[in-house]
């Protein structure tokens, strides 16, 4: 039996925010701000970022609203509703608490009936290891549906009164590359799929082939 993704949702946090204003944001942390921050810009090519921090650097979403947003937006393009959703997947890198887990959140954020959750935690794979969860339970009949969620909330590590209060930057003033690339490359945000069986329309098989739509 194959399982496939029928819809996929996001949710971004706030009006997008173009590269001159990044700072308005995040604020100037070091000789980062002078030395680095066009090279990076150029380099990349990324035009906008969302963020769930305001101008005073003050959250304005949690990480768990911005996945349930993304579910909410998945689970109505694919005709799921509240209590419809079999399991609920969620991967994060730096969930809101430390406990209870990140999928704990973002099912009291969506209000949703029973279900089974999961959460996935780490950086880069987590994502991937929650779409697999979700994926081998439809697969192999476990549940009729899933809906699996990733989402950061990447600038709440990386706003300068966090380097402020570590003392973080050098006594020359730089920061390191590695810390001022992440720090102008990343957005706030979260993207959910939903999983189903292959009785239904299929858009997008779970292992990553296309397949006609007509």
């Amino acid at each position: 039996m194959s399982a496939y993704i029928t819809a996929t949702g996001v949710f971004l946090p706030g009006y997008p925010v173009p590269n001159d204003e990044i700072e308005d944001y995040i604020g100037k942390a070091g000789r980062a701000s002078s030395d680095l921050k066009d090279l990076i810009l150029a380099n990349y090519g990324i035009k906008t970022r969302h963020y769930a921090i305001d101008k005073n650097q003050q959250t304005v979403i949690s990480n768990a609203a911005m996945a349930a947003g993304a579910v909410r937006n998945a689970a109505e393009r694919a005709g799921l509703g509240p209590d419809e959703v079999e399991l609920l997947t969620a991967a994060t890198t730096l969930p809101d608490v430390l406990g209870p887990g990140h999928a704990s959140m973002v099912h009291g954020e969506l209000g949703y009936g029973p279900l089974e959750i999961a959460t996935a935690h780490g950086i880069c794979s987590s994502g991937m290891m929650a779409l697999k969860n979700a994926y081998l339970q439809v697969a192999i009949g476990e549940k009729r549906n899933a809906i699996c969620v990733a989402s950061e909330f990447a600038s709440r590590g990386f706003k300068s009164t966090r380097y402020d209060e570590m003392r973080a930057i050098s006594e020359d003033g730089s920061l390191p590359m590695e810390t001022a690339f992440l720090r102008y490359m990343l957005s706030d945000g979260a993207g959910a799929a939903v999983e189903r069986f292959d009785d239904l329309h299929p858009l997008l098989r779970a292992d990553g082939e296309f397949l006609d739509d007509g």
